[in-house]
This record gives C-alpha cells, structure tokens and sequence, in this order.
C-alpha cells in the first residue's frame, strides 16, 4: 500500500509543478470534463449531465477499493475503461474489468438545445447486454454550473450501482486543479482531480490523475485512477485556415477574384485563342511552354499518369496521387496550387480529372483566378463553393478534343510499391484469459500492370505472441495455437478493376485470398447522382484446401455518407464466409483521416444456432503523410491500419464466449472503397467540405515546389 501512495504522491508532484507554469485562469466558468472512475463522464463514481468531447478518445486505468459485492470486505477493482463521442450529446464507453475478467459498455444521451439558463440534462445506462452484469444500472442525472462550482444530482434504479438518489460537486480551483465530492448511494468520497492544460508543450491530448478518499465506514483507503485523452485526427480538417497571405505573397502575382467574371487579355474571349491567333504564334508558343513546364512539375513531385492539355479556353490535367496517402484531398490540393499558380492567362478555366490505376473518378471544374485568390485569402472560400463544379460522373469522353502536350507521362506501368506494417491480433476477456496477442510484421508488394490491374502479394512474419498462442487447450478451453500461423505468403491476388459506365464500377480478384484458400471474388459498387449512396454486391467462392471445404458468399450492401459529420450508415445482408446467413449495421464517423466504425452482428448457422456480437474498430494512416516518390519501388505504410475490438453477445446468465466466425465478410487490400473511393469518402460534397484542407496542403509543401520549379526554369 506505501508504494500505491508514494506513486499517486509522486504523479501528484510532477502535475503541480508543470501546470504551475500556466497563469491563474480568472474567473472562467468552462469545467474540464474527464471520466470517473466507472468509465462515463462524471465526477468520482457518480456521472454528470457531460459528454465527453466529441472526436476524442478517452482512456483510464483506474484502481478502487469496493465492497459492494462482499460485503465489509474491501475488494479492489482494477479497470480499463475507453469512452468516445463518436455523435453530438452521445457518449459511448466500455470496460474491461481485470478483477472479474468482464467486457461491459455502456452509454449516455444528453438531452440536447436545452437553454444555457436551464440545468443540462442526461440518461444513461452501464453494463449494457451480457450474460452476466456486475456494475448494470440505469439513471437520469442533472448538471448546473454556478460561478465556479458544478453541482449534479441524479436517480439511479440499479441493481448494481447507482440505486436510489445520488449527488455531488465540483469545484474548479484552476483549469489543471478540481475538488471533488460526492455520495454514490452508499459511499459519501472526496477527491481532487489534476488535468494538464491544453496545448501544454504543444502536445495535442491531455493526462490526468484522479485520487479518491471514501469518507465514510471504518476503514479509509485512497483509490486513484490516471487517464489520457487524445484526439481522433490531427485538426487534418483545417476547420480553423491557415494564414498564408505572408508566405504565398511572394509566389503568386496579386489575384482578385470577381465572381462569375473572366480575366480581360487582349484578343480572348471565353474561348479562350481567338479565331485570329495563328497556331505557330507567339501567344500559342507561349501557351504550350507553360503547359509543358505545369506537366514537368507535376511529374516531378511524383504525381503519375500525367497529361496537360488546353481545350476551348481551359487547361486540362489528368493526375493519379501516390504519394499524398493519407488522403486525395491533400493530391488534390497540391494539383490545384500548383494549376492555379503556372496557368497562362489565355486559359482562365481548369478542368482536373483524378485517376486511380489509370481510371477517372473524380473531375473539378472552375477558374483559375477564383482558387489563386482562395489560396491568398480563405475569405474567399464561399465564392469557390458558388463556382466550382465537382462531379463524379467521369468518363474518358470528357477528355474528347483536348490538345494534349506529347511527352512522358509518368505512367504506372510496372511501377511497384512495398507497404510494410504490424498486424495485431488480440483477444480481451476471454475463459482462458484476460489479454492474449500475436503481433506479426506484414509486407505486401503491390505491382501495377495495365488500367484498372494491381497483383500483390502478402508475406506475414508472427514476431511475438502471449502464452496462450502456444497452447490448444487451457482448462477444457479451446486456445489459440490454431490460430497462430507460421511465417508463409498469406496472399496472392490478381485484382482487375472495370469502370462499366460513370458511378459504376466492378472489380474481380482473384489467386491465394487466404492461405490455403484458391479461388475468385466478384465486387461491383454503383454511387448515383452525387456519391452519397452507394449500392454494392459482393460474391465470392473459395475452397479450403487444408480443410477440404467450399465457401460461397453473397452479400448485398446500401450505405449512405453524411458529409457533414463525415459519417456514413451502412448495411449488409446475406450469405458470409462461415456459411452463416444474417445481417450487418455500421456506423462509422471520421475525424480527420481517424475513422471510426461502431458494428453489430446478427447470423444463424447452417444448425439454426443464432449469433450475434459487436464492436468497435479504429482505423487511421500508418505511413506518411506525404511518402516518398513513386516510381520502381516505392516503400511505404499502410494508409488503413485497423484495430478491432469485438465481443460476443452472450444470452442471459450464460457466459461470454468469444466466437470471431460471425458474419465474417471476405475483404482484399485492393478493393473499391480502399483504392477507389478514397477510404468511402469520395463524393461531391466531401471535396467541397475539404476545401480548407486542400489550401492547407498546398501551403505545406508551396516552399519546396516552388524552389525546385525555380531551380528548372
């Protein structure tokens, strides 16, 4: 127990003399919101009416003593508790109880527009589903903020916490410094509570340690907990712009736009060369210099299937970005500075057509004086919204009659690229333990043939593993040695994608999907008008050699993408790769280039047994921003690394086993949404949104474009 003192005493030490560092906040009335010790947003084990920040990921290790379940005698808990806001006014948490070995969640609903002068109000429920609860209790809960004080009280119905009437307090010494007190129904407590400001070292996520005394009954013991927060994405958005009048001023000639106008020039129309210009005259002469230096730069930055064209007064690109991973918003952007910046006057209008494996999916239209002036200025951001044209109802038809400057391309073909990541697979809380991993090191190598064609292969090297990976069976249990699998090619694939007509697309794969596992899948995805809905329809037949056994899906699909909140719905039905049939429901939100997916899963088997689970799964970039060049061989991360948590839905007083067969839908790294649609994001109104970020990734890189098109001329 002095070790438990000396630690929180000594965490204790090093918050204080860091936060004294910051100045005395005055009389500010905002109150940091961090979880209890129970896992949702609230005081020590009480809950406020708070939800926690939406797009961010909160973590808490916490450690308490507890005799509710014993008795007098003093148990004490130890527990991982995760929360994130994933909607506005929802907080949705789990926890993994180390002491009883237990996955639970649960969630808070705030009661939202609720007038600044009224009390916020929230409802909530803890230990939701399950076979079998320990900490299951339902309640209503109010929050008032009176100068520096937030007083709450609630009503619990229990069984398991919470059950009756319950109250506390905060007071907010400073911004890094809350006292706290409460009564829990059964235990009255105080605590203070230390939290590092924000921005503190210009670290973008927040550490804190709670300590808790209970007050009353004989016995006194300190409980403590410490926990992180972190925000999903990196403000990659760029809801707030950045300056850039200073830094572009010396890179671009002044540009005023006037909306739906066209810059005057002697001789032009909206045309573009008036029918007197002479094709070997020294305005066309001009012109085609231009283009070919706009082709060269692109080309050099390490932009593929390259081609620079003029076309009835517009200037004409055809890019494919392999190098700006994290998202095409941030291809894009460069594309369109580097456009805007070395147009020639004689073609005022764009027309940007972005491909994937040689394949158009996405055309922007507008006029280059209109975006040089966004660039200076974001004030001019709703004047782009009013003239630019994003569609993504492409075809090669669009590029009929344009005159394109002849020249290396820098084409795909055969060029390669090497994605190097960790792979983790994990199981938390299961009958034979309480976290079992195997972290394996992937390599997979991408080769482009033709349009539309990619082979890869995967290669898999399991580096360490937890005990139970080494064990069949542990206590009449099934282990995890099967699942463990030596280091072998795990994947090899021909992928072949077709663009049967705008907003229709189809991809066959085709090999190794698995190891062992030989045959072919068939992916075909239709997004009508402007890419929000999508239809797709999945079908697939492998056979399992190791195992002698066939396997044959059919899944059919609609999701729609909410460009506002970045967040897409999602369903699924039919036929999965264990042969069970049922449904699917996600929702998945990203912030930033973080996404992340809340799942549930409901089959039946071919023995009638129904099944069900759920889960949650981040997913986030695990390369570089901008990666290097690509070309022969380009090594790099993966742009979607995924780590999944998911637990089964046990029936009542039944225990939790974990079944990770259901509802298994068959995936390829090469896939539509992966390749195609920019992680299911690329529509129109997601571009519109992102125009901030698009500016912004100009303005990073503007520096080193510029110096390397100044050093060729």
């Amino acid at each position: 127990m002095i070790s438990l003192y000396r630690c929180f005493a000594i965490s204790c030490t090093v918050f204080v003399i860091i936060t004294l560092w910051f100045p005395f906040q005055g009389m500010a009335d905002d109150f940091h919101n961090s979880l209890s010790l129970q896992g949702y947003t609230g005081l020590l084990n009480i809950p406020t009416a708070e939800v926690n920040d939406n797009g961010k990921l909160y973590y808490e290790y916490s450690k308490q003593h507890d005799h509710r379940k014993s008795g007098a005698t003093l148990v004490r808990e130890e527990d991982h508790l995760l929360s994130l806001s994933i909607l506005p006014f929802i907080e949705l948490g789990g926890r993994f109880s180390a002491t009883s070995n237990d996955i639970s969640s649960n969630v808070k609903l705030q009661v939202p527009f609720i007038p600044d002068y009224l009390p916020q109000a929230a409802v909530g429920i803890q230990d939701i589903g399950g076979g079998v609860a320990y900490f299951r209790s339902k309640y209503l809960v109010v929050s008032e903020k009176l100068w520096r004080f937030r007083l709450t009280a609630g009503y619990g119905t229990g069984p398991d916490r919470l059950k009756g009437y319950f109250g506390g307090g905060e007071f907010k010494l400073f911004d890094w410094l809350h006292l706290l007190g409460e009564y829990d129904t059964v235990d009255t407590s105080v605590g203070i509570r230390l939290v590092t400001p924000d921005g503190l070292f210009k670290i973008p996520f927040n550490l804190g340690v709670t300590a808790k005394n209970r007050i009353n009954g004989k016995s006194s013991n300190i409980d403590f907990s410490f926990h992180l927060e972190i925000p999903l994405g990196l403000d990659r958005q760029n809801s707030k712009p950045i300056v850039s009048e200073e830094s572009l001023e010396s890179k671009h000639e002044p540009a005023t736009f006037v909306p739906n106008l066209l810059p005057a020039g002697a001789g032009l129309s909206e045309e573009g060369l008036s029918g007197s210009e002479k094709p070997d005259s020294p305005g066309k002469q001009s012109v085609m210099k231009s283009l070919e230096s706009l082709r060269q730069s692109l080309i050099k930055d390490g932009f593929q299937n390259v081609r620079v064209g003029s076309k009835s007064g517009s200037l004409f690109v055809e890019y494919e970005n392999n190098r700006y991973n994290h998202n095409e918003l941030d291809g894009l952007g460069v594309v369109l500075g580097m456009l805007t910046k070395m147009a020639p006057v004689e073609l005022p209008k764009f027309s940007v057509v972005m491909k994937k494996t040689d394949i158009p999916i996405l055309m922007v239209r507008g006029y280059n004086v209109a975006y040089l002036a966004f660039l200076r200025d974001s004030s001019h951001e709703q004047d782009i919204l009013d003239n630019l044209q994003i569609t993504t109802t492409v075809s090669r038809r669009d590029m009929d009659g344009v005159s394109f400057v002849k020249g290396d391309e820098n084409s795909t073909l055969l060029s390669s690229s090497l994605v190097l990541y960790p792979k983790l697979q994990n199981h938390i809380g299961t009958e034979i333990g309480r976290y079992d991993y195997l972290l394996y090191f992937n390599s997979n190598l991408f080769l482009n043939l033709w349009r539309g064609a990619i082979v890869n292969a995967e290669y898999s090297l399991p580096m360490v593993w937890s005990d139970n990976y080494d064990l069949e069976y542990k206590n009449g249990y099934l282990a995890f040695r099967n699942e463990r699998q030596n280091s072998a090619l795990d994947q090899a694939l021909f992928n072949q994608a077709f663009l049967i007509m705008p907003n229709l697309m189809t991809q066959v794969n085709a090999g190794m999907l698995m190891r062992d596992t030989y045959g072919g899948m068939i992916e075909t995805a239709w997004t009508p008008v402007n890419g929000n809905h999508t239809l797709s329809f999945k079908a697939a037949e492998f056979r399992d050699k190791k195992l002698d056994l066939q396997r044959e899906v059919f899944l059919g699909s609609y999701r729609y993408f909410f460009a506002p909140l970045d967040l897409s719905l999602k369903a699924t039905y039919g036929k999965f790769w264990f042969g069970d049939t049922g449904l699917t429901a996600e929702l998945k939100r990203f912030f930033g280039d973080v996404s992340v997916t809340l799942y549930y899963k409901n089959s039946e088997t071919h023995e009638k047994i129904k099944q069900s689970s759920a889960g949650i799964s981040f997913e986030f970039p695990l390369t570089l921003r901008r990666d290097m060049k690509p070309g022969i061989l380009q090594v790099k991360g993966t742009n979607e690394y995924d780590y999944t948590i998911q637990t089964s839905i046990a029936a009542k007083n039944s225990f939790n086993y974990i079944n990770p067969n259901i509802a298994v839908t068959p995936d390829a790294p090469v896939s539509i949404d992966r390749v195609y649609g920019n992680r299911g994001r690329l529509n129109e109104e997601y571009v519109m949104n992102g125009l901030l970020r698009m500016r912004a990734a100009y303005i990073r890189w503007a520096p080193e474009i510029t110096d390397r098109q100044q050093g060729s001329d």
